[in-house]
């Protein structure tokens, strides 16, 4: 059964776990590879507004499930991450910024053409 109490709290969870995961990776790197920093904070970001622009749509009564950086394609790059290790997590962490910004940009022109307020 679901409740829209359990729905919020699922949601709300999962965007702290996401932000504790990107905290911990810009700890990681801070000082040691200095353009990941920036790509980090981009990825959180473009991570946060991903979500951010699915609530609002939703709330408008239009469900944007385009683009391809959705939670679990965001979780599962950063697992295969962290299996590869530190070598290559920057450049997840490149693809995660850039696909999230994307996913973002999908769903704002996605209710712009949904939107019956042309």
């Amino acid at each position: 059964m679901i409740s829209k109490l359990g729905g919020f709290l699922d949601s709300t969870v999962d965007r702290v776990n996401e932000f504790i995961i990107y905290f911990g990776l810009y700890f990681y790197y801070y000082n040691r590879v200095s353009f990941v920093q920036f790509w980090i904070v981009v990825a959180i970001f473009g991570s946060m507004m991903v979500s951010y622009t699915r609530a609002r749509a939703e709330g408008l009564g239009i469900s944007p499930r385009v683009g391809l950086f959705e939670r679990l394609t965001r979780i599962v790059l950063l697992v295969i991450g962290s299996v590869l290790g530190p070598r290559f997590m920057p450049y997840i962490i490149v693809i995660l910024a850039i696909g999230t910004l994307q996913t973002t940009l999908q769903r704002i022109i996605f209710v712009k053409r949904s939107s019956s307020d042309d």
